[in-house]
């Protein structure tokens, strides 16, 4: 009977949370963003941004302290987005569902990453929660616990920002001949970054060698990886989509063959007369959701659903029956 009692005693503190608040100068906690995410973002674990600067924030919309900070949350995002910052701005309560975040989200024109909910079920970023109120983190370009706690952060999120001279590149000091490289790379301009970097690689020093050798791969990496998202637009056929992609693909690699490649195919889409009537399809969606923009959820659901019908055999029609069918179940919720 004790043996069975100590069991259960040991299953029970398993399933309880152990509330372990990172400290400042620690090693940061693991995440993974997954689930319910509004504004997605290519980055979703720590691993993924290596050296850069992270924003973990707690929120819930109708948590006036919280949401009172979002504004200065997105002036963040908006000039560092992308480039050395990565914010994860957690809706950590669920009385509202996805779809209730995503059109307040949407109201205040808020572009950075919200997963929803953020602990156990979705999202999981466990370690960073404490029971007692909401928490801001910030992980400096070290991988280490900047901040955690409530007022402040905006401080040290600045200091740590101004950390990050070589955003993505992994490391933020490089040999005096490889800064020039550094900074294409730093500016997304990729293919002047690879060009640059390979006058230095055959370099005698060692340093410079690596340093150079670290600019172009991480330059290909990030070509290698929009590659990858262009070809699953155009395998999911949407093309718009993947124009998209090879516009900011050529113009991130201008001047170098890469670029140069993505303008050509660039035009063989808008060439491609098997495309153009796709291609319409998504122009048109677009018109449709910005004009739904002010209307109640059941005129954009029939509005979506019009649009689907007119447009039998097109992928945006399925998109559009899609973005129907989870407008009338949130009536329903």
């Amino acid at each position: 009977m004790l043996t069975r009692l100590i069991a259960i005693c040991a299953l029970a503190l398993l399933a309880t949370p152990l509330w372990c608040q990172p400290k400042v100068g620690d090693d940061a906690p693991n995440f993974k963003v997954k689930g319910n995410v509004i504004n997605p973002q290519e980055a979703i674990t720590l691993a993924d941004c290596k050296s850069d600067v992270i924003l973990i924030k707690e929120w819930q919309v109708r948590d006036m302290e919280s949401a009172s900070e979002m504004p200065t949350v997105q002036k963040y995002w908006t000039e560092r987005g992308g480039k050395g910052l990565h914010a994860f701005i957690i809706h950590r309560l669920d009385f509202e569902k996805t779809q209730d975040v995503l059109e307040y989200c949407a109201d205040k024109n808020y572009t950075f990453c919200v997963p929803m909910g953020g602990f156990y079920d979705a999202s999981d970023f466990s370690a960073y929660k404490t029971e007692k109120s909401f928490r801001t983190t910030i992980i400096g370009v070290d991988g280490k616990v900047a901040f955690y706690g409530k007022t402040g952060w905006q401080e040290v999120l600045d200091a740590e920002l101004k950390k990050c001279v070589y955003p993505g590149l992994t490391q933020h000091l490089v040999a005096k001949q490889v800064e020039k490289a550094a900074g294409f790379f730093a500016s997304r301009e990729y293919g002047k970054a690879i060009t640059e970097a390979d006058k230095l690689i055959e370099s005698t020093d060692e340093a410079i060698k690596a340093d150079a050798t670290l600019v172009k791969s991480r330059s290909e990496l990030f070509a290698a990886a929009l590659r990858g998202r262009i070809d699953k637009a155009k395998e999911e056929r949407r093309y718009l989509k993947a124009l998209d992609l090879l516009e900011r693909m050529s113009k991130e690699f201008r001047l170098h063959e890469i670029g140069t490649n993505a303008e050509a195919e660039i035009k063989a889409m808008r060439a491609d007369k098997a495309l153009k009537t796709e291609l319409k399809a998504w122009e048109n969606l677009g018109k449709v959701l910005e004009s739904n923009k002010k209307k109640d959820r059941t005129m954009r659901a029939n509005s979506l659903r019009a649009f689907a019908k007119a447009n039998p055999g097109m992928k945006a029609a399925e998109d559009a029956e899609a973005m129907a069918g989870v407008l009338e179940r949130s009536l329903n919720e």
